[in-house]
C-alpha cells in the first residue's frame, strides 16, 4: 500500500542545515561574473540570484548569452 520504509531507532537532530548555493555568490566581489552552460538545472540561476540578493542585499544581473539563435550560456555578474 505504501512506498515508503519505516526506519527505528534513528536519532532526531535539533541542527538544521542551510542549502548551500551552487553558485559562487558570497565570493563574489562588484564587477565579478561567471557562467554556466545552458541546461534545465541551471537555468534558474537568475532567480537564485534575485533569492541571494533579497537575503544579503548584493545586486546581481544576469544574461542569456545565445550562438546562432540558440541559447548556450548564462553569465552572472555581481554589480552592487
Amino acid at each position: 500500500m505504501y512506498n515508503y520504509t519505516i526506519d527505528k531507532d534513528v536519532p532526531f537532530t535539533w541542527t538544521l542545515t542551510r542549502n548551500q548555493s551552487k553558485y559562487p555568490y558570497p565570493d563574489m566581489q562588484i564587477g565579478d561574473s561567471f557562467f554556466v552552460p545552458c541546461n534545465k538545472q541551471n537555468s534558474r540561476v537568475s532567480a537564485t540570484s534575485s533569492q541571494y540578493w533579497k537575503n544579503n542585499k548584493c545586486k546581481f544581473a544576469t544574461r542569456q548569452i545565445k550562438e546562432n539563435w540558440i541559447l548556450v550560456w548564462y553569465r552572472c555578474w555581481r554589480i552592487e
